[in-house]
């Protein structure tokens, strides 16, 4: 093989590992903006209930609604679908739909149940 060859096997070589470098860089981006987009679809956290007249939130839903948001927000960082979470956890996928809408107060071994499995997902603290 002569010195043409040689050149022209490098070029392939180095034309192979830049559009492997591109293919991750787009599946990097790819991912991000799926994330980005998970993250922005907030509208569908439970609100805050209404504050009383004398400028207080009503103890018991406004704490409903904060383990909502904060459930739905973690699950969504890690990437679970309610499903995946509600299996993870040991609980029934209607429950969590319940937990995550702000319509039922959890125990405490349910909350342990689903902060173990957020953890192992790796969710953000």
């Amino acid at each position: 093989m002569g010195q043409q060859d040689e050149d022209k096997k490098e070029r392939r070589r180095a034309g192979r590992e830049y559009m492997r470098g591109l293919r991750e860089l787009a599946k990097s981006i790819i991912d991000t903006l799926r994330l980005q987009q998970r993250m922005a679809d907030s509208s569908l956290m439970p609100p805050m209930p209404a504050k009383s007249p004398d400028g207080t939130f009503p103890g018991a839903r406004a704490m409903r609604a904060l383990m909502a948001q904060k459930i739905m927000a973690a699950r969504k960082a890690a990437g679970l679908s309610r499903a995946a979470l509600a299996r993870k956890a040991g609980i029934g996928a209607d429950m969590l739909a319940r937990l995550e809408k702000g319509k039922h107060t959890p125990n405490l071994a349910t909350m342990a149940k689903i902060n173990k499995a957020l953890d192992d997902a790796g969710a953000p603290k």
